[in-house]
């Protein structure tokens, strides 16, 4: 990943690098498609200087799956997890 560029990965694995429609800050309503949601939670990364935004209610929907690679890049209590899709960004990129 690029010093500016945003992760979305998916819970089969996959990844996508992607920039904000308005090329600098992603909208919360573009936030919401993308991750297929709701609510937001953004949360601090592993990396300095970037943010994960996931479905805050993620693990209340039986049709979302565990993201097990989203889940090795965000600091979590012991036995946490991600469902869902999720972005990774530089936190400069959500206001």
């Amino acid at each position: 990943m690029t010093q500016f560029s945003a992760l979305l990965i998916y819970p089969n694995g996959l990844e996508r690098m992607l920039e904000p429609k308005n090329g600098k800050i992603f909208q919360l309503q573009e936030l919401y498609e993308l991750l297929e949601c709701e609510m937001i939670e953004i949360i601090p990364a592993l990396m300095p200087g970037y943010v994960a935004v996931l479905d805050e209610e993620g693990k209340l929907n039986p049709s979302k799956f565990l993201n097990t690679k989203a889940t090795t890049k965000i600091p979590l209590h012991p036995g946490d997890y991600v469902v869902g899709t999720m972005l990774l960004c530089p936190s400069k990129m959500i206001e």
